[in-house]
């Protein structure tokens, strides 16, 4: 009887660590591909294409701290 307690419980335990793997890993790689996006952009971009994205970055963050207020 408790063997099998203590079996349900990791197998509770078990789904409760993939379920946070999982959200680790889409975390982790879901900005990170945006990352390695944005920076294969600007090593391909001449110099007046990086300081677009840059200034499109900046108004990015306006923005947003704009609609936070």
């Amino acid at each position: 009887m408790i063997e099998q307690r203590i079996g349900e419980f990791m197998n509770n335990e078990d789904q409760l660590a993939q379920f946070i793997f999982l959200f680790v890993m889409i975390f982790v790689t879901v900005p990170g591909g945006i990352l390695s996006l944005s920076l294969l952009l600007m090593i391909n971009s001449s110099e007046e294409k990086l300081k677009y994205t840059y200034l499109l970055s900046q108004d990015d963050k306006m923005y947003q701290t704009f609609m936070a207020i």
